[in-house]
């Protein structure tokens, strides 16, 4: 899959639903300025996060799901590591 080039610290749209970002506001120790402020449109926000944010956010999400040991938190956890991890895979900065 080729890459979409972007600037360095370009923001890029990250289409999260209300409730995976309350779920990892309320199961993270991730502070919730760290997504910014959001454009919310129907079930979904859609942020503008540089891929650092992207990196930043994944992290904290990946630590819980490292130390849990309630395997459905860890599930849900990992399906939003994968989310993330999307975003980083499409995108390079320059």
């Amino acid at each position: 899959m080729k890459r979409i080039l972007i600037a360095y610290d370009q923001k890029v749209p990250v289409i999260l639903n209300k409730s995976d970002h309350s779920f990892i506001l309320e199961n993270t120790l991730i502070e919730p300025d760290a997504f910014g402020y959001g454009v919310l449109k129907g079930d979904t926000i859609v942020f503008q996060l540089s891929l650092s944010d992207i990196e930043y956010i994944q992290g904290y999400i990946a630590a819980e799901a490292n130390h849990s040991e309630n395997k459905k938190l860890v599930k849900r956890l990992e399906l939003l590591c994968d989310f993330f991890q999307d975003y980083l895979e499409k995108y390079e900065e320059e």
